[in-house]
């Protein structure tokens, strides 16, 4: 696994496929995205990737959000 921040570096520019949202705990459906993420990848032949936001996206707005992890 790679990690890549803001401004990205380093990205493949044969494209890649993303899971995007806010992994607070891997959970059934978050592995059920991620899974998804990963066979459109092997498909169409490029990287996959997850996408995490660092803050919850509710939190952001100033919304209190209960965090499992």
């Amino acid at each position: 696994m790679k990690t890549i921040r803001f401004p990205y570096d380093n990205i493949d520019s044969n494209g890649c496929c993303v899971a995007l949202g806010n992994f607070d705990g891997v959970h059934r459906g978050h592995k059920k995205v991620i899974s998804r993420c990963i066979e459109i990848s092997k498909q169409q032949n490029v990287k996959s990737a997850v996408y995490v936001f660092e803050t919850h996206p509710k939190a952001f707005f100033g919304i209190d959000v209960g965090i499992i992890t």
